[in-house]
């Protein structure tokens, strides 16, 4: 199973006409982020977006732009947080809307219903030039703070009218489905005393729409009438770790003491558990030092966090794994580039992306060498050789009948330097794939008998003990004897030069083939 990317996603940089009544004109996120301060030097305060793009996300060529940056670094979709409260209010829906008009945007997408009542609690948000509004908008108060939009659930009606808002949503192929479900976070679903009824009335409406049902997932909770849950990073694995605290109040929690911390919980919960990473933390813009942050975040240790949390989603086959966020800026949390990383924490997933299906791909290979290696120090018969090359052949063709080459496994690691082990009849038709001066040298027992067929190859023919030139990785074209191959080239080669056999090539191609039948 192939673990999906999916970054939450805050539609909030717009603006709105209860955030002018609320925090003042023109207000977005953008003016909490730009007044930023630096409280304590452990702190990478203020944020400044890379190129300083403060963008409007009424503007479709910022989706165009987020849409490029998903797809070039593998991100597979954004978790939209949904506003939607008593009476059948919305707020912050636009920028759905819109991208539920403009089809050709290319980002796959669900939705998180942020179910909670608004309150005044953005404590720093009290500068002159963005003073709150005075006025009381609703005579309700939680918590002693004034309450800005209400949340209530109402009855059938109101369900079923907030399902009939979201069934276009649904019912677009971008929506993320699992088994034809459309997928629906509910973020505070302990909260909803009538939850059991909203999901099985939901259940029958989705049914009666077409689809098999839907797919909910609770976040920070456990409940049997969901699919599956999903806790938070940070927010909800704080409580598990004891902050620093310091002496102006503002609470500082340590990076590393979230690793794998993800993990260890989702092991001793039952059911379905997706976990959730994340690249970075500080709440202080909103609330300055009532707030709290997260030291020793930077590219390098996310992509530690995160290829461990990935690891294990595969192992256990999860569909998911959530990272918090895309472009969360009031919190610190975004894949986004800015101006100190630029595209560091993106280039770690796509890096990390590439290094586990590499190890995956090598740990198959490994598996097959030993199912299908009776006695690794004997070479087979010359029959046995002929029944290899016959199927070796005719995996291969099938391959170029579907427009696939060895080409395809150079390009899907990016290789740019190659050697070849083995130069025979097999190599020589692979060579031919190849771009010119892909293969810098070939590897051959052979070699020092100066056989013609070896010296018209075209490039440089080396003993297997020779002291062998660096190069990118060594593809083996030998169909047998390959583990005593492999540690005879590791012996000679750099220690980072990959060698592949060419089942690993032909399970690579496999993949591409998969993923394209996917997209």
């Amino acid at each position: 199973m192939n673990t999906k990317i999916l970054a939450t996603y805050l539609p909030q940089f717009h603006k709105v006409p209860e955030n002018d009544a609320w925090w003042g004109n023109d207000f977005t996120d953008w003016i909490a982020v730009k007044n930023a301060e630096q409280l304590v030097v452990e702190q990478y305060q203020p944020r400044v977006p890379l190129d300083e793009n403060y963008y409007d996300l009424l503007d479709k060529r910022v989706f165009e732009w987020q849409s490029n940056l998903l797809h070039k670094y593998q991100i597979d979709g954004l978790v939209f947080y949904h506003y939607y409260f008593a009476n059948h209010k919305k707020i912050l829906e636009k920028p759905a809307e819109n991208l539920l008009r403009w089809k050709e945007i290319n980002i796959p997408f669900c939705f998180s219903w942020a179910n909670e009542s608004w309150v005044r609690s953005w404590s720093n948000l009290n500068i002159p030039s963005n003073r709150w509004n005075p006025k009381h908008d609703y005579a309700h108060e939680e918590n002693g703070k004034e309450i800005l939009l209400l949340q209530e659930y109402g009855n059938k009606k109101d369900w079923k009218k907030h399902f009939d808002y979201l069934l276009p949503f649904f019912k677009d192929d971008r929506y993320i489905k699992v088994d034809n479900k459309p997928v629906f976070l509910i973020w505070r679903p302990e909260i909803i005393n009538v939850l059991e009824q909203i999901v099985d009335y939901w259940q029958k409406l989705a049914v009666d729409s077409g689809f098999e049902g839907m797919y909910f997932i609770a976040t920070n909770a456990t409940k049997a009438c969901c699919d599956a849950s999903y806790f938070n990073a940070p927010n909800y694995l704080m409580r598990y770790i004891k902050p620093i605290q310091k002496d102006d109040g503002i609470r500082n929690y340590l990076y590393d003491n979230f690793f794998n911390l993800n993990i260890d919980l989702s092991k001793q919960c039952e059911g379905k558990n997706y976990l959730g990473v994340f690249p970075d933390y500080d709440d202080s813009p909103r609330r300055g030092p009532e707030g709290m942050f997260v030291s020793g975040c930077n590219p390098e240790k996310f992509k530690e966090f995160f290829k461990s949390s990935l690891k294990y989603s595969l192992e256990v086959q999860n569909e998911f794994l959530f990272v918090n966020a895309w472009n969360e800026w009031g919190e610190s949390m975004y894949l986004e580039p800015d101006e100190r990383y630029g595209y560091k924490y993106l280039q770690a997933i796509l890096d990390t992306r590439k290094e586990v299906e590499k190890e995956d791909i090598i740990s198959v290979a490994e598996e097959k060498v030993l199912e299908t290696t009776v006695n690794c120090c004997e070479e087979p018969s010359q029959l046995e050789r002929y029944k290899y090359f016959w199927y070796t052949y005719d995996r291969w063709l099938n391959y170029l009948e579907q427009g696939l080459s060895i080409n395809n496994f150079i390009d899907y690691y990016g290789y740019k330097r190659i050697a070849i082990y083995g130069i025979g009849m097999f190599a020589r038709h692979i060579i031919r794939e190849l771009p010119n001066n892909t293969v810098i040298y070939g590897i051959d027992k052979k070699a020092k008998n100066n056989f013609d067929s070896i010296k018209s190859i075209g490039f440089p023919i080396m003993s297997p003990d020779d002291d062998l030139p660096d190069v990118d990785a060594v593809l083996v074209t030998v169909g047998y004897d390959f583990e005593s191959i492999y540690n005879g080239l590791k012996e000679n080669l750099d220690l980072e030069v990959n060698i592949h056999s060419i089942e690993e090539v032909f399970d690579t191609l496999d993949i591409i083939l998969l993923k394209g039948r996917c997209e």
